[in-house]
């Protein structure tokens, strides 16, 4: 059952419903309430197949709109893209999350310019972050516009990246020393690349979150495309086997999702600890790598057991290393398969400078070792554990999925999410 209309009175009725890439037969039912029938007057049903909205998408913008914002030459090692117009929050919001973001780019590691894509480029060069440029970039206007009218379309919101890239790759023909891309909001404001699944194995349109039928998000997923964004630090594609994949050579990082969510993980890492590293004074560091965790199974054990080797072999020889590594070749119903509440022992109960958390995630939870006991990101997002400068990786899928907070199903859609409001 993919769709219901109940409604009491007689009044006509509509219900719309998304197929997406389905080609199978589809029926319609029409039943009276508790079995109310009328012979005088019976139901009507009439159905009507639209297409797609791709079918009126352009993924190649009209010439008027591609005059860029003119970037800003100044030897910059970052570039901090971000769109304020299209953030959820008031605007008291959005001029602190500016501020907090002129903080950032202001860091002499960082040496970061900002380019808001609604119209504002701060300079960290510049006196009091002075606006150096106050127009929005035409081309990403129009392609947000075309994206917003055809939410079913994913062709749609790779028309809005592929902009934004254009953007970004116009900074990096005037700043040859760009190293790092950031990126701040969700998939509404910087949206991912979409590109297509060629999995045979766990496809992208099984994933359901769940989230809003009528969104972006639902029509990449139902539609089996995969979120990336390494083409914003990409100029090239490395094509094998029949696929294509951008080879990046920028580190490319995301903030997200809210204004107090980013600038909380900003003000993490400008409350580190400075040290001097390799030479050079004040670069912020983890206070501490005095301890690890390493957790896995099934195809993920072999990668879990060499981090955990090399963690051993790199740190202090005094550091504390925990971990839950189930051999592939365990079976979850085995008594040494790991549970969540031995995860929620060593998570939740002492912090750990270093972590590798691999198994099957979502975007808001962690599959145990036994395949049936479950670790959600609320818990630790509430959790005491002091986990402020920790590193946290992850070799699970969906374990940096981000719900689009507007696409989520109200009292539903599980949250937090692992990326967006877990302590870091």
């Amino acid at each position: 059952m993919i769709g219901v209309a109940a409604f009491d009175g007689v009044a006509p009725r509509g219900l719309m419903i998304n197929t997406w890439n389905s080609d199978e037969d589809w029926y319609v039912a029409v039943v009276g309430r508790n079995g109310t029938f009328s012979v005088a007057a019976p139901f009507k049903l009439s159905a009507a197949i639209v297409p797609g909205d791709c079918s009126a998408s352009s993924a190649v913008l009209p010439a008027s709109t591609t005059v860029p914002t003119a970037p800003v030459s100044g030897s910059y090692r970052t570039i901090i893209v971000t769109d304020l117009s299209r953030i959820v929050g008031t605007s008291q919001d959005k001029y602190a999350l500016k501020q907090k973001l002129n903080e950032l780019a202001e860091l002499p590691e960082v040496k970061g310019v900002g380019v808001d894509l609604a119209g504002v480029v701060f300079d960290s060069n510049e006196p009091n972050h002075s606006i150096v440029s106050a127009s929005p970039d035409a081309r990403v206007l129009a392609a947000n516009a075309q994206a917003d009218a055809l939410v079913d379309c994913p062709a749609a919101k790779g028309a809005v990246a592929e902009a934004i890239k254009g953007v970004i790759q116009d900074y990096r023909s005037v700043n040859p020393g760009l190293e790092f891309v950031v990126l701040v909001g969700n998939d509404d404001v910087i949206p991912f690349f979409r590109h297509p699944d060629q999995t045979d194995l766990g496809t992208e349109n099984m994933y359901v979150p769940p989230v809003m039928d009528q969104t972006t998000s639902q029509a990449s997923l139902r539609l089996d495309y995969v979120l990336s964004q390494d083409d914003y630090g990409a100029v090239c594609d490395v094509s094998a086997g029949g696929r294509s994949l951008p080879l990046a050579d920028l580190a490319v990082g995301r903030l997200v999702e809210t204004p107090a969510e980013i600038m909380g993980m900003i003000d993490a890492y400008l409350d580190g600890a400075k040290t001097a590293l390799d030479g050079v004074a004040n670069l912020r560091v983890v206070k501490s790598t005095s301890s690890s965790l390493v957790t896995g199974y099934d195809f993920l054990a072999a990668g879990a057991l060499a981090i955990q080797a090399n963690l051993v072999a790199s740190l202090d020889p005094a550091a504390a290393h925990d971990s839950l590594i189930t051999p592939a070749t365990q079976s979850p119903q085995a008594p040494e398969a790991w549970t969540a509440d031995q995860l929620r022992a060593l998570l939740l109960g002492k912090r750990h400078d270093l972590m590798f958390l691999a198994g099957h995630f979502s975007a808001s939870a962690l599959l145990a070792a036994d395949y049936s006991t479950h670790l959600l990101a609320s818990e630790l997002a509430s959790s005491a554990v002091d986990l402020e400068d920790a590193i946290v990786v992850s070799g699970g899928c969906h374990s940096g999925y981000n719900t689009v907070d507007p696409h989520d199903v109200p009292g539903i859609t599980l949250g937090p999410g692992w990326v967006a409001e877990t302590p870091s």
